[in-house]
């Protein structure tokens, strides 16, 4: 299941519409829904329910009463008037604040030191934080980088608030000429039918999981003549010469030559089949975690205490000699009624716990750890009948360590000086970890190699208003940001790393963000029916461009 980009400041989910309606897929995806909304953390010894999204009187109650009894929201009080403090602090006009501020926090620090400076307390940080960072990076709160995660946003506001308006973010340029991009692209409709409808959407996924985009992306490429694809053959080096990229594997009697590439392996194992050796030490310096991803299948329906997304494990959670990150409740996620009745869970091992292993567990070995998980922590015992099935996920998730953003910007200048601006990297091990992140990756750096120019790749002229048209007709959501258009992907794909990242964030009011749930009202392009707004040949059209006036004003 893929989470939708409805409570996000980036357009990545832009990219993974345009490849399903490119596919004709749009018809085929899910939105599973949770028997309940409830997720749990385990700590010290039970599952402990997280405050629900929705706040009715129940869920106060419930909220209340958790924090007043559970062990795992320890000093949460007081580090939640802290963060007010904090966040108070960031919104003083100041200049002379604002400069001392900016110079006193580091250019980078850890999860947990980031967030234990503004809560002046580290005990929700290893109960609460840690947990949601195993469920997303499998990594370490104390070396994972603040700015380079989940809480960039965050750490951006406190490093350099961007005003004292509290409705104005701080946003990378790079979105907004995405969003143009697609929004002027070939499935610009459908496009903006799924963004919008994602703005009630929590999760995605098809009947078969992912398997349908995997599949309808693989049929796609093999009907093309340009295309080959090769199984089971390691890339073993890569090398620049005379303008061309050699690459070698197993069954090359010589190196075969290109003109580009485009890698989207782990950024260690680049570095390690780059010749001549050594070419690429920034890189080399990079890393991964390991998981073991174990599946367990119990014919009896009934094992659950309660339902739900699932659980996760925060480090600070003792007795877990198995180095589990969590577990997920798949078989109440529900995508259809075709699914065999049963408990379905995924068991989640290894992550940072395993950092430094040079052997990892066998399938038959990690199977006994997640039982034994599930048995100590769900109370499912071990004579209950399973089908389980264990599959080891090598160097899966990179991590992005204190110094990422800097660490990539060398290697930006490595990869130009090895190969000449021949090789372009994308994915995870670069940019934000996971599968819509990679595929926004995928498409900055399939497009840069294709069109050989700067961005945008799709873009139509724009119409102005002008006495002769309605200003109906202008396209106010263009307007965003007023800047000249920069190429911020480059031959490397890293272009965006090589200078200060306050030169391609700006301000913006947040509420003018298109396609999320805290959009304003008149930005939709649906009306408050849910009626999807009149539609020219061109583009949707939306707002005045007289609102579009008071809006720029509001930015100055």
């Amino acid at each position: 299941m893929l989470r939708s980009g409805r409570s996000s400041t980036k357009y990545d989910d832009l990219v993974l519409f345009d490849v399903l309606a490119s596919l004709k897929l749009e018809d085929k995806v899910r939105h599973p829904q949770a028997v309940s909304e409830n997720r749990y953390l385990y700590y010290p010894d039970h599952l402990v329910k997280m405050p629900p999204a929705e706040m009715n009187m129940e869920n106060i109650l419930g909220t209340a009463y958790s924090f007043l009894t559970e062990p795992i929201w320890s000093g949460g009080f007081q580090a939640l008037l802290n963060y007010l403090v904090s966040y108070n602090k960031t919104l003083d006009p100041s200049q002379e604040r604002l400069v001392r501020n900016f110079r006193q926090i580091p250019d980078d620090e850890s999860v947990a030191q980031f967030l234990t400076r503004i809560l002046k307390d580290d005990r929700i940080v290893k109960n609460i934080v840690s947990g949601m960072m195993h469920g997303i990076y499998g990594g370490d709160i104390n070396k994972l980088s603040a700015k380079s995660t989940m809480l960039d946003t965050l750490w951006y506001s406190f490093k350099n608030p961007p005003t004292p308006n509290k409705q104005l973010v701080w946003s990378n340029v790079k979105e907004f000429y995405l969003l143009a991009d697609m929004l002027n692209g070939p499935n610009r409709l459908k496009i903006i039918e799924m963004a919008e409808s994602a703005v009630d959407w929590k999760l995605l996924a098809f009947e078969d999981g992912l398997v349908s985009l995997i599949d309808g992306l693989a049929e796609d490429l093999k009907a093309r003549a340009n295309v080959t694809f090769k199984y089971n053959e390691p890339i073993t080096a890569l090398e620049h010469r005379d303008g061309k990229i050699l690459v070698t594997t197993p069954k090359t009697k010589k190196p075969v030559k290109f003109d580009h590439a485009i890698c989207t392996l782990f950024s260690k194992h680049l570095a390690q089949i780059t010749q001549p050796p050594n070419s690429l030490p920034s890189l080399a310096e990079t890393h991964a975690v390991t998981i073991m991803v174990v599946n367990l299948w119990y014919p009896n329906p009934d094992l659950l205490p309660e339902g739900g997304f699932g659980y996760l494990i925060p480090s600070s959670t003792p007795n877990n000699g198995e180095g589990a990150l969590g577990v997920l409740f798949d078989s109440d996620l529900r995508t259809g009624d075709s699914e065999m009745p049963g408990t379905k869970l995924t068991v989640m091992l290894g992550g940072h716990h395993w950092d430094g292993w040079k052997h990892f567990p066998s399938e038959t070995l990690g199977i006994s750890m997640a039982k034994e998980v599930v048995r100590r922590q769900l109370g499912i015992s071990e004579t209950e009948k399973v089908v389980a099935r264990a599959h080891l996920c090598r160097d899966c998730l990179p991590q992005h360590f204190v110094g990422h953003r800097d660490r990539i910007g060398e290697a930006h200048y490595e990869l130009m000086s090895a190969f000449q601006g021949h090789l372009t990297v994308a994915g995870p091990s670069y940019t934000t970890v996971g599968v819509i992140p990679a595929m926004r990756a995928g498409f900055d750096a399939g497009m840069r190699v294709a069109r050989e120019s700067k961005q945008p790749w799709f873009r139509i002229p724009l119409s102005t208003p002008s006495k002769d048209n309605d200003a109906q007709d202008f396209d106010h959501w263009m307007r965003a940001p007023n800047l000249e258009i920069e190429d911020v992907v480059g031959a490397t794909g890293l272009e965006q790393f090589t200078n200060s990242e306050w030169e391609i964030l700006q301000p913006y009011p947040r509420y003018r963000l298109l396609f999320r749930h805290f959009t304003s009202q008149d930005l939709r392009f649906r009306d408050e029916d849910g009626y999807y707004l009149e539609v020219d040949q061109r583009a949707y059209r939306n707002a005045p461009f007289k609102k579009a006036n008071e809006d720029t004003e509001l930015e100055k």
